[in-house]
This record gives C-alpha cells, sequence and structure tokens, in this order.
C-alpha cells in the first residue's frame, strides 16, 4: 500500500513538471516577437460599359380644374414616345413609365393658375450606342412633338463583379511584390500572408484623381476607371 502511494505520488510529480515545462515552452513561444511587414497593395483597370440607364420626364401643364384634359396630353405623348422607342427596337420590358405627379402651378403674382403634371421615364437597355443616338442628338423626338425634360445617362457595366473580384487578386499580388521590393537588399524574406484588408472600389471616370473614404461609383462616363487598394500583413523570415 505504501509502495503504491510513493510511485503515484513520483507519477504526479513527474507529471507537475512535465507540464511547468510545456508550459513554459508555450509562454516563451508566445511572447516571443513575431517579425512582419504591413504593405498596402493596389490595382486599376479600364472597362467600358454594356449597358446604359436614360432617365427622363415628360411634362403637361393644364388650367385650374382641367387637370383631366392635362392627363389626356401626357398620355398621347407617353404613346407617342413608345411607339418611337419601339420602332427603334428598344424592347417594351426595358422601358418604365412611373406614375404621374401633379403639382401646382403658380403665375408672377404666386397664384395657383393651373396644374403641371410630370412622369419619369427611365430605359435599362445593352443598346447603349443606340440609346445615346436618340438621348444626345433628339431630333426625331422634336419632330413628333415629344419634348423630354431632365434627360440624363447613367453607364454600368454588367460584369462588374467579377472585375471586381479580378482585381483585388490583383492588387493582393501586388502588396507582396511591393514587400518584396521593399526587403529586396536584405537577408530578410516575406513569408506567409498574416492578414488582409480590402478597401472601397473608386470607379471613376479616366485617369481621375478623385478617392473617397466611402468608395466612389461615377455613372456619368461610358469609359471608367476602377481601383481598389488592399491592407495586407506579412511575416517574415
Amino acid at each position: 500500500m505504501k509502495n503504491n502511494i510513493i510511485v503515484s505520488a513520483l507519477i504526479i510529480s513527474i507529471a507537475l513538471v512535465t507540464s511547468a515545462f510545456v508550459f513554459g515552452e508555450f509562454l516563451y513561444k508566445s511572447r516571443e516577437q513575431v517579425k512582419t511587414i504591413k504593405v498596402v497593395g493596389s490595382e486599376k483597370e479600364f472597362y467600358e460599359a454594356d449597358m446604359v440607364k436614360w432617365k427622363m420626364s415628360l411634362e403637361e401643364v393644364s388650367k385650374v380644374n382641367e387637370v383631366k384634359k392635362g392627363y389626356e396630353k401626357l398620355k398621347e405623348k407617353k404613346e407617342k414616345l413608345m411607339k418611337v422607342l419601339l420602332e427603334k427596337g428598344i424592347q417594351k420590358e426595358n422601358i418604365t413609365f412611373k406614375p404621374i405627379n401633379v403639382y401646382d402651378d403658380y403665375d408672377r403674382n404666386g397664384q395657383v393658375s393651373g396644374n403641371k403634371l410630370n412622369q419619369q421615364v427611365y430605359i435599362i437597355s445593352k443598346k447603349v450606342e443606340l440609346i445615346e443616338k436618340i438621348a444626345i442628338n433628339p431630333t426625331e423626338l422634336f419632330e413628333k412633338n415629344i419634348f423630354v425634360k431632365y434627360s440624363n445617362l447613367e453607364y454600368f457595366n454588367s460584369k462588374v463583379d467579377e472585375i471586381k473580384k479580378e482585381l483585388l487578386a490583383k492588387a493582393t499580388v501586388n502588396a507582396k511584390e511591393r514587400a518584396e521590393k521593399i526587403l529586396e537588399n536584405t537577408d530578410i524574406k516575406v513569408d506567409k500572408m498574416m492578414s488582409v484588408r480590402a478597401g472601397v472600389f473608386q470607379i471613376t471616370e479616366p485617369y481621375s484623381t478623385r478617392m473617397e473614404s466611402y468608395g466612389v461609383y461615377n455613372t456619368s462616363t461610358k469609359k471608367k476607371q476602377i481601383r481598389v487598394t488592399v491592407h495586407t500583413v506579412f511575416t517574415l523570415k
């Protein structure tokens, strides 16, 4: 019985010593400073929009208590516009007419002289050149007594998400290349990537220097420049 107690105590003592050694080694290594380098990588790419959104408004003015006539005239304008667009090859499902808004119209003395009816229209299409031709040179619309207001073109790319993914990959490669360039005249080498954080995308017109902390998405130009940065940390060896 006494021998068993001695053996058990010896085993426990050895276990405690071993645990203390392992814990000490772990503590030493955990406190050992890991050498790292922080680098910002960047990449940009030029691309062209393959989709366009054309926004405009149709307007009509009616006299006091003649709003119904105003609706009828605006409906005629809508039908004329729709006919022209369909004849040009724009699909009906790509054309959207929003609800009509009615506002009071005032004369020079500030008195209500009638009503102003406004209907917003927008077209989303991949026929970029066709939409541009109609919007920028609306002579044919004018000839048919179709006058649009607040005409505006916005440009997009249907594959922008794929472009963003490729750009992030290239920016990460650029970050490693920059780290290696910084250390090329030393005995230190870049090892593993410890962390990476992507910045926001800056989509602007080509060769723009504009940058915003929350990102930029310029839709006013067909040709675009997209730029992104990544913040990386690499371990060293």
